[in-house]
């Protein structure tokens, strides 16, 4: 089943490197459940995610693709970019479950 905006959201508002600067620095609930309306209305084949950072957005699609069985279609690709050191260890934490179902570019 797929997770909520609101699910998601408060999974990714609590986890560290959420806040930037003193504010919530992650995806808003509107702008995740854009992304799930979005990827329902289209079923893409190929993504690119530019910016990972802690991986809300990231967690958001690798989520509606496993259950939906988006991520079952072989011509199906998730390319995400992120050059940040911080974000890149905290992306492998937030994304555990997921290995092998997408690829992080750390440098284009």
């Amino acid at each position: 089943m797929t997770a909520s905006a609101q699910q998601i959201w408060q999974k990714f508002v609590a986890l560290p490197g959420s806040t930037v600067d003193g504010g919530v620095g992650i995806a808003s609930q509107n702008a995740i459940g854009g992304l799930i309306r979005l990827l329902n209305s289209r079923s893409p084949k190929r993504i690119l995610e530019i910016g990972a950072g802690i991986g809300t957005l990231t967690y958001t699609i690798l989520d509606l693709a496993r259950s939906t069985g988006m991520n079952r279609n072989p011509d199906f690709t998730f390319y995400s970019v992120e050059n940040n050191e911080y974000c890149l260890g905290q992306l492998a934490n937030n994304l555990s479950g997921f290995e092998g179902t997408y690829r992080v570019i750390p440098s284009v």
